[in-house]
């Protein structure tokens, strides 16, 4: 509940929403002008390709060959898992199922026969199971070389599936005061993602003095 965050990571203006069964969002206690700042995240809250590529692990996934996206997805895949991570309370607080459709059951996509979104959504949903399967001989690696730090139910479709998706849904792109443009996973700011209108990837810019990634309302809330 972002209102109860003792922490410049979160503005007193939004609080988490409270619901019944496993509804995530965020709500504001009071009107928003257009304008207002709603979250100060500090950047080094945020989860990027570059996060993943430079910790221990992610250097191991560089040296077996692994491109920045599946590197990341793999990193992913361990880290939700490590006791002793930074972001164990971002992992820990994410849902255990996505269901975007790379992951909901076939019949459901078998309803959508016929449409458009149909032939994209069966396309996707092969190219991530043959990403996967193409993915076994380096998890055999991984297993092999660190026994004792990893698990083999932690490289399983259903990890493997999480993880991609998490990225999918979840990201958002961040400018970085270096000037590039990363996907970053940002904590608390998916709570405000869920309007029922297009799904919104841009958010803000870090600012390069306070190194702070400020949402602000661009219509009265």
């Amino acid at each position: 509940q972002l209102q109860q965050q003792n922490s410049p990571a979160a503005a007193a203006a939004a609080a988490g929403a409270h619901a019944q069964s496993t509804i995530r969002g965020c709500a504001a206690t009071s009107d928003l002008p257009a304008g207002s700042n709603v979250i100060s995240l500090p950047a080094k809250l945020l989860i990027t390709y570059k996060t993943a590529a430079e910790s221990d692990f992610g250097r191991v996934l560089t040296k077996i060959g692994l491109d920045p996206d599946t590197l990341a997805v793999v990193w992913t895949m361990v880290e939700r898992w490590d006791e002793e991570a930074t972001a164990r309370p971002f992992w820990q607080a994410l849902p255990e199922q996505f269901n975007t459709g790379l992951s909901v059951p076939e019949p459901l996509v078998d309803l959508l026969k016929g449409t458009p979104i149909y032939a994209e959504m069966a396309s996707a949903r092969q190219h991530i199971r043959q990403q996967f399967q193409d993915l076994q001989q380096a998890f055999k690696v991984l297993l092999t070389a660190y026994p004792t730090h990893l698990q083999e139910s932690w490289f399983n479709l259903n990890s493997y599936m999480w993880a991609v998706e998490l990225w999918y849904a979840y990201a958002i792109q961040v400018k970085f005061p270096d000037g590039t443009i990363q996907a970053a996973l940002a904590p608390f700011v998916s709570l405000l993602n869920h309007s029922p209108w297009p799904h919104i990837v841009h958010f803000s810019t870090v600012d390069p003095k306070t190194r702070q990634l400020n949402l602000t309302t661009f219509r009265p809330v």
